[in-house]
């Protein structure tokens, strides 16, 4: 009788099963990086504008004041890929010939990235990420092809689409990297020409305006030209992206060209100072597309190369190392606040900061930045001193850098900066260097100075 009337009024449901929680799979993203592809003067538009036209695209963000870590390609990548600043790596920042491209194969120690150091490859491959690199030019490529997967090197960006799509792989989600190196090569190529060998001497003469003139619209053909083979791989890949779309992260690897010996628009500074470190040798265009696009938000504070790798992990929807000094490129402020650049090359420091650039030279032979005198001689460096190891510019005012700022006070604050970078962020690890490899990297000779 009971039995029946439970039957009658019906059992107690069983609880719901706990729900399976919906994890959102995670987008597909490459990084696009060009060597030599540098940032356009405010004002006066050239390579960025030709690039970013013949790309075909809206960029969701763009950055006007992005630096790069160092005017080398090779040093640039390694900060790029640990997030890392180039001493805290360390990796030897020295110039290498004028194609800055060749490498320290003698100093093994410093010319590769430390098995301790996570790079954004390795980090993305713990969460399920396929990972690879494709290279054209970039004779680096067998250095930082451990760090992915899959790698692959062709001699030149024609071949870039198929090879970027035999890369990419079959299995969502992936990361990829390309670095093409063609456009500085062209360009290049480009400006000698239009220069007449002007730059094969000693201490060229100063060209006239129509040269440089002719030598810009050079450089701003070919950065077009190169902007429209990324726009066929972007495309192909695009294609192939899987149902959350590709996030793309494209600009420059370095600012260095234009068959130039400092960077310098409109003079030539001697093989004696090669790779001088300028605004526009470390300030390189960069712009993020995500699926769907949108209205471009326009960051006007400084951001840097190292701050892709929190941006790439915060898109994959992953953690980071904790000890990156970067951050996420789309929260940059768009008005100027605290952001800064910081970037080194053999003796040389460089910083931007709001509308400031300084620049530190040991002025030592066998200096390096590897070196803790160079700190020391930070330390000691007075800013008001005329002709000292210490140079500072407001571009806002001389965004071409022609003469020296006269405000100290702008200076100091710099400076300030600057050395608690080279202490902390940028310092070199104490147990990275010994005596022996210091006097390796000292003897080093590169274009004329150590």
């Amino acid at each position: 009788m009971m039995l029946s009337l439970l039957l009658a009024c019906g059992a107690p449901e069983p609880a719901a099963a706990p729900s399976t929680p919906t994890v959102k799979p995670r987008p597909d993203i490459v990084v696009v990086l060009a060597p030599g592809l540098r940032a356009d003067v405010p004002g006066i538009p050239g390579a960025e504008a030709s690039f970013l036209t013949a790309l075909g695209r809206t960029p969701d963000d763009r950055f006007s004041a992005a630096y790069s870590q160092s005017p080398t390609p090779f040093t640039a990548f390694g900060a790029l890929l640990t997030g890392m600043y180039v001493g805290a790596i360390p990796m030897c920042a020295l110039p290498r010939g004028t194609g800055n491209l060749e490498l320290l194969t003698d100093r093994p120690w410093c010319a590769s990235i430390p098995d301790a150091r996570y790079t954004i490859p390795e980090v993305l491959a713990l969460y399920g990420y396929h990972t690879s690199l494709v290279t054209s030019g970039f004779p680096a490529a067998d250095v930082f092809a451990k760090e992915f997967q899959t790698s692959k090197q062709v001699d030149s960006s024609a071949e870039l689409g198929p090879a970027t799509l035999e890369a990419w792989g079959t299995e969502a989600p992936r990361f990829m990297v390309v670095i093409a190196s063609d456009l500085r090569f062209s360009a290049r190529t480009d400006a000698t020409q239009v220069l007449d060998g002007l730059s094969g001497t000693t201490v060229p003469p100063r060209p006239s305006m129509d040269v440089i003139h002719r030598a810009q619209a050079a450089y701003a053909t070919a950065a077009g030209t190169f902007g429209g083979v990324i726009k066929g791989v972007l495309d192909g890949l695009e294609g192939a992206a899987g149902s959350q779309g590709l996030t793309a992260i494209v600009g420059g690897l370095t600012g260095l060209n234009l068959a130039e010996q400092g960077g310098s628009r409109d003079d030539f500074v001697p093989l004696l100072v090669e790779d001088f470190i300028l605004d526009r040798t470390i300030h390189v265009p960069l712009f993020i597309f995500e699926p769907g696009g949108g209205e471009t938000t326009l960051h006007n504070d400084p951001v840097e190369l190292v701050d892709i790798f929190p941006t790439v992990t915060a898109l994959a929807g992953v953690k980071p190392p904790a000890d990156l000094p970067g951050a996420d490129l789309r929260e940059a402020p768009t008005q100027l606040a605290a952001g800064t650049g910081y970037a080194e090359l053999g003796d040389q420091l460089a910083l931007r900061q709001g509308t400031g650039f300084m620049l530190f030279r040991c002025y030592v032979h066998f200096c390096t930045s590897l070196d803790p005198q160079v700190t020391q001689r930070l330390v000691e460096s007075d800013v008001s001193q005329s002709g000292g190891p210490l140079a500072y510019w407001d571009l806002m005012r001389d965004p071409l850098q022609d003469e020296l700022s006269s405000d100290t006070r702008r200076a100091y604050g710099v400076r300030e900066t600057l050395l608690s970078l080279r202490q902390g962020a940028a310092a070199v690890p104490s147990d990275a260097i010994d005596a022996q490899k210091l006097w390796s990297i000292r003897m080093v000779r590169s274009q004329g100075y150590w």
